[in-house]
Order: structure tokens, then C-alpha cells, then sequence
């Protein structure tokens, strides 16, 4: 499992991670269609975020969340 907080990501092959999701998370996780989120991510953000900031966020340093 890798998890990106802020601009850092983690890997659990190299540290311990723990999450904690509500039951509406773990919901959408379940649910999540690989054919659109085909790396597997799932996101949570501030609510003030918004549109382009999300993807830039996703997208920035992915060669962390790879493999």
C-alpha cells in the first residue's frame, strides 16, 4: 500500500501505514471501478479545494505512488 499525505508519499513495504476510513469511505472504496481509477486511487480533501488544484495534487510526484 503506498499513501501520499501532503506532497510526501509512504510506503507500507518500507513503514508501517495505518488508515482510518469512515463507513461512507470504505463504501465508495469498495465500490471503486478499476476501469476509471485504473492506478487504484482514492482521495480525500479539504473541502475549500477545488477542480484543477485535485488533479494537480493526484498527479504531482506519481512516480511515488507507482509499482
Amino acid at each position: 500500500m503506498k499513501v501520499k499525505v501532503g506532497n510526501q508519499w509512504h510506503d507500507s513495504n518500507e513503514e508501517p501505514i495505518c488508515i482510518q476510513v469512515s463507513e461512507g469511505e470504505q463504501e465508495q472504496i469498495g465500490s471503486m471501478d478499476r476501469s476509471v481509477a485504473t492506478e487504484g486511487k482514492y482521495a480525500i480533501f479539504p473541502d475549500n479545494w477545488r477542480g484543477q488544484a485535485l488533479l494537480e495534487w493526484m498527479q504531482s510526484g506519481d512516480e511515488g505512488g507507482r509499482g
